[in-house]
């Protein structure tokens, strides 16, 4: 009979424990924001444009943090207000928290225009000037809409930021979407030449959708062994498999000896 091997139990044991550990640490780095039904427009209804930003976070050391943005025209895919489907998305404007600086900027192709405390009528009137705003030009609030943002098309934007002072991008990214969910941190979008509607829209706001959302805080503190502590509890395991099956064979070779003669 083949005797179990404690090392294939051990390492079953170890394996066991850096799984478990992998899964409590690994991050969780992206978040898409959505604009749609649940955003407020600055039309009585809405012309049904819409959008998503990706926000993907990125550790680049020395107190600096990269925000990845992926920003997609999505009017059409979803039915709702006024039902636009053709649309020219011409800015997205975001607010960034006090004391984090902007460092550099990659933009994309039709928003190829990065602002800085821009004024997004009629939304500023109620929560202020927004801190960046990325456009197809220097007039956030107009002008021609030609080379702006058709729909189904994306643009990829990285923005590198400093301030964290100490903090890490996890529970940076973590706080940063926190934020934008309580619209302590507010986000708005413009669109123009929609052929629905008033024939341009601006939302405020939506709502977080996909992604890979922020990891819940254990509900109790889960202890998980250390590997001298996994280490011994697979020698005992083998052990306890090596002594039952040296007792079974011994029960075996007993009852097959001859009986002594009377």
């Amino acid at each position: 009979m083949r005797i179990p091997s404690v090392i294939s139990t051990v390492s079953l044991a170890l394996g066991i424990g850096a799984s478990t550990v992998l899964a409590a640490t690994s991050p969780a780095n992206a978040f898409t924001y959505k604009f749609g039904t649940d955003s407020d427009s600055s039309n009585s209804t809405a012309t049904g444009a819409a959008a998503t930003v990706k926000f993907d976070f990125q550790d680049l050391g020395n107190d600096q943090v990269q925000i990845d943005l992926q920003i997609k025209n999505t009017t059409g895919e979803e039915n709702f207000g006024s039902g636009a489907t053709t649309s020219k998305l011409t800015g997205v404007a975001f607010d960034m928290f006090d004391g984090v600086s902007l460092v550099s900027s990659n933009l994309g192709n039709e928003l190829d225009t990065l602002l800085t405390n821009v004024s997004f009528t009629p939304f500023s009137n109620t929560v202020g000037n927004f801190d960046f705003a990325l456009a197809d030009n220097n007039n956030f609030a107009g002008g021609n809409a030609n080379g702006a943002l058709a729909q189904g098309l994306a643009n990829n934007v990285s923005l590198v930021y400093s301030g964290l002072n100490g903090e890490s991008v996890d529970a940076f990214r973590n706080r940063f979407e926190a934020a934008v969910k309580s619209e302590d941190l507010n986000i708005a979008v413009r669109f123009q030449q929609v052929n629905a509607g008033a024939g341009s829209d601006k939302l405020l706001g939506g709502k977080i959708v996909g992604g890979n959302p922020a990891p819940e805080p254990p509900s109790e503190t889960v202890s998980v062994p250390e590997p001298s502590s996994l280490f011994g509890l697979g020698l005992l395991a083998g052990s306890v498999l090596i002594l039952g099956t040296r007792n079974r064979s011994q029960r075996q070779n007993s009852s097959l000896s001859p009986s002594a003669a009377g």
